[in-house]
């Protein structure tokens, strides 16, 4: 059961982890520690120690910069994760065979990690065509519409309601390019 708790917490903390940064799945198994910035202390600083910090990197889709605001959530599963690795060193663990964990093997692992927290509220989820009209309706729990994308969609959800962030903020945190946010319909959160 220990192994077993321990793959199940690396999954757990990469969930956590996409959420807390808004990275898309393929640029957070891929978080080295050389992404991680941070500047001089700063007393107004939420972090432990006074750290302003960011991670800064290229995203893999759009080879755009982001550069997400390091929080308390993140800077801990940094922090866990960071500890006796070098600066080139990827931040989450590789399979035995060196390689990223595949966005369907995490999907799977997280599905079954909400179901057992019990996320199981119902949920209509609406589908919509290309035009935007609505084609059908399917009621499923909760842990079914967790994916690998819920992270990134929770992180910007967050900052909008937030009320903090203009929409620019939040472009540069996400790599976003178009000029606005747009959230047509609610957006599950964790």
């Amino acid at each position: 059961m220990g192994s077993e708790m321990c793959i199940r917490d690396r999954y757990k903390d990469l969930l956590v982890f996409l959420c807390s940064c808004g990275v898309r799945f393929s640029d957070g198994v891929n978080m080295k520690l050389e992404n991680f910035k941070h500047s001089k202390r700063n007393e107004t600083s939420i972090l432990e120690g006074g750290v302003e910090a960011f991670f800064t990197f290229y995203q893999k889709k759009t080879n755009k910069k982001a550069t997400p605001r390091v929080n308390e959530v993140s800077f801990e599963i940094y922090k866990k994760y960071s500890r006796g690795k070098t600066h080139q060193d990827y931040l989450f663990p590789r399979t035995s065979q060196g390689k990223q964990i595949s966005d369907v093997k995490f999907n799977k692992h997280i599905k079954n990690i909400c179901r057992s927290l019990g996320f199981d509220r119902k949920y209509i989820e609406r589908k919509l065509g290309s035009k935007g009209k609505e084609k059908g309706r399917t009621t499923k729990e909760l842990w079914e519409l967790v994916s690998s994308h819920t992270g990134r969609k929770t992180f910007i959800k967050t900052l909008v309601l937030n009320g903090n962030y203009s929409s620019g903020e939040i472009m540069v945190q996400t790599g976003h390019k178009l000029s606005l946010i747009h959230i047509s319909e609610p957006t599950r959160l964790l």
